[in-house]
């Protein structure tokens, strides 16, 4: 059977079996998670949404079908043939198309040196939810039909994990009055729309869903179990991502992302410029930690894996929690820290610790002094293990500069948890130089 006849097949009993999108999802649990915040505030579940929402989801959701199937197909000479039946079907429609990113309405009143508050329309909005609820509906589906079949099912989730997914809550917050204020003074009134809030979504713009989707499968970062799959996304994150420069204002925002709000997720991937340092070469910037967990979030939910944007009690920095593993990241910059380079190199999923650990370095019970000091701890502590690339380089700028142990630079690496007479316990330096010759000398690191 070739590949054309394998998902026509598919094609056809989906079209047999899913008449009815909404009978198709009454008799699961997923559509009581699927909730609308609409006008005031409220949260409208999708039994009670109006026609026209419903027949949105539907077309999101024969599209997101669509899309993965022709992916799949993209370097078939029957594609086109595929795409016409789909048409056909009505699987494919023409239709108002995504704007990636959406416009940010309160750029216009923002000034240059403050907070990139980001804030889209009720149309731009709605949009890019209900394309992501049909997509997550569709993924669900096409599952057991991709080469890398993931293991999992949201038939399973529970209902707190569902909504993270499904509830447009957790992609930004109704305002039907937003009033706007700038050093005290009032700028703007009136204003209708869904704020992207930092402390739920973190600071990212998601892109379309079949942007994303191709993303992950064009970098073989699906895979069949969670931990897995979040590892090969840290893995593209270590070799790709890289720290935005200086302070998080709109203009600094805008020449760095090309964009007067949060940072796109579609010009994270593709990199982007640096307005005044076009030296410095394309780079794929993230907006911190804080942006890290926006990207982890918005990439993620597009292969039904849900994230929560964390931070532990006093703490001002963003760990990524990966809630279906109950694993977190030590700090959301932990993908990129120069550390985490090694050779050979170990998998991003190292980089997750489990709860346990967490507890013992920032839950509440810990000092709040020591909750600060553990943030990025994990990145450490593999380099004791794995002997990172920049770690051999400050030895032998140490060895050049002919520093002791307790002068050196890779002792000041450590401070913060390890004394020089914990790091000689553990025979760092020996093992340090015996990994250096085995390169050939210092000349030789990679």
């Amino acid at each position: 059977m070739s590949r054309y006849e394998y998902w026509l097949e598919f094609v056809k009993k989906v079209d047999r079996e899913i008449e009815n999108l909404e009978k198709w999802l009454d008799v699961s649990k997923i559509s009581k998670s699927i909730r609308w915040q609409h006008y005031k505030g409220r949260s409208v579940p999708f039994m009670r949404w109006r026609l026209y929402q419903k027949k949105d989801l539907r077309k999101y959701f024969f599209k997101g079908l669509a899309d993965m199937i022709l992916y799949s197909l993209r370097y078939d000479s029957l594609r086109m043939r595929m795409k016409y039946e789909l048409i056909q079907r009505g699987w494919i429609t023409n239709g108002r198309e995504l704007h990636d990113p959406p416009v940010n309405i309160l750029a216009e009143y923002l000034d240059d040196d403050t907070y990139p508050f980001t804030m889209l329309s009720i149309n731009d909005a709605w949009s890019l939810y209900i394309a992501y609820v049909g997509h997550c509906l569709a993924f669900e589906l096409i599952r057991p039909k991709l080469n890398i079949t993931p293991k999992w099912s949201i038939n399973r989730y529970p209902d707190t994990l569902l909504r993270r997914l499904f509830d447009s809550r957790y992609f930004f917050k109704r305002y039907d009055n937003y009033t706007f204020y700038q050093d005290g003074s009032l700028v703007k009134t009136g204003l209708r729309g869904y704020l992207i809030e930092s402390n739920v979504a973190g600071r990212a713009i998601p892109a379309p869903p079949e942007y994303t989707i191709s993303f992950i499968l064009d970098n073989g970062i699906l895979a069949e179990y969670h931990i897995s799959t979040i590892g090969y996304l840290l893995d593209w994150c270590r070799e790709n991502l890289v720290h935005f420069l200086y302070g998080f204002t709109i203009k600094n925002v805008e020449d760095q992302w090309q964009y007067r709000g949060f940072p796109p997720i579609s010009r994270i991937v593709e990199g982007t410029l640096y307005r005044g340092y076009p030296q410095w070469g394309i780079q794929h910037r993230t907006a911190g930690c804080h942006g890290t967990n926006g990207f982890l979030i918005s990439i993620l939910r597009a292969v039904n894996i849900p994230v929560v944007y964390h931070r532990p009690n006093g703490v001002g920095h963003a760990l990524p929690y990966f809630v279906s593993v109950k694993r977190y990241l030590s700090h959301g910059d932990d993908p990129y820290n120069a550390f985490v380079h090694c050779t050979p190199q170990y998998s991003g999923k190292e980089l997750l610790i489990n709860q346990t650990k967490y507890n013992s370095w920032f839950s509440d019970a810990v000092p709040y002094d020591e909750r600060t000091k553990n943030v990025g701890r994990r990145v450490y502590e593999l380099a004791l293990e794995w002997l990172p690339d920049y770690l051999l380089a400050k030895h032998c700028s140490d060895m050049t500069a002919g520093r002791n142990h307790e002068e050196s630079d890779v002792a000041k690496t450590f401070e913060r948890w390890y004394t020089v007479s914990d790091l000689e316990a553990m025979d760092l330096w020996t093992r340090l130089e015996e990994k250096i010759n085995s390169f050939g000398g210092c000349e030789y690191i990679p």
